[in-house]
């Protein structure tokens, strides 16, 4: 997903204008874009990252970097109402969500979940009441993210370097989103009325 526009395509200081960042595609840039050189579109992930351009990113106040264990620290630090999108869900998913204890309210929403995960789901809510999982039958969902009141961070892929351990965290603040958060907000309690409960 873009970290300029997460994921709408759209620039956010000038509104009605595509993102610059994506061209308007809401994701990192690709070859198969049309109307993109391969060269630009190799380069447009570097530079989204903040790779090609120093300082670009952390001057609007994006932050992409890859983590070992950042994101157990991320979810431990994490406070109040928070919703989370993980597109397929395993036993470990649950395990790092025993994290979120600070957090008051935590609505889970998935789209694929392990068969034998399911009664483990039942009995974590049992025992957590303050978690509500629901599975999202429509068209699959791909984006994996956290969205809390002051933040939106997106889980990526594991860069090349980092033998596919370490995925990469994109941290994008309210003030620097804008009403893209509340887009991001949108779409999940779009998909979380649409989504089956799961326990």
């Amino acid at each position: 997903m873009c970290p300029f526009c997460v994921g709408t395509g759209r620039d956010r200081f000038q509104k009605g204008k595509l993102c610059v960042a994506c061209d308007g595609w809401g994701r990192a840039a690709g070859p198969a874009q049309p109307g993109r050189t391969a060269e630009a579109a190799d380069a447009a992930p570097r530079e989204a990252a903040g790779q090609t351009k120093a300082g670009d990113s952390a001057s609007l106040g994006v932050e992409t970097r890859p983590h070992t264990n950042q994101l157990e620290d991320l979810l431990r630090d994490l406070v109040g109402d928070v919703d989370v999108c993980y597109p397929s869900f395993s036993g470990e998913s649950l395990d790092r969500f025993r994290l979120l204890e600070r957090c008051d309210m935590i609505r889970v929403l998935t789209c694929d979940v392990e068969a034998d995960v399911l009664p483990r789901i039942r009995e974590f809510v049992r025992d957590s009441p303050r978690f509500l999982f629901r599975r999202y039958g429509g068209r699959e969902i791909h984006d994996k993210y956290v969205l809390t009141n002051t933040e939106v961070i997106f889980v990526g892929p594991s860069p090349e370097n980092a033998n596919g351990h370490s995925p990469t965290l994109i941290r994008v603040p309210v003030d620097v989103a804008g009403e893209m958060i509340q887009d991001v907000r949108l779409g999940f309690n779009r998909l979380w009325g649409a989504g089956n409960t799961l326990a």
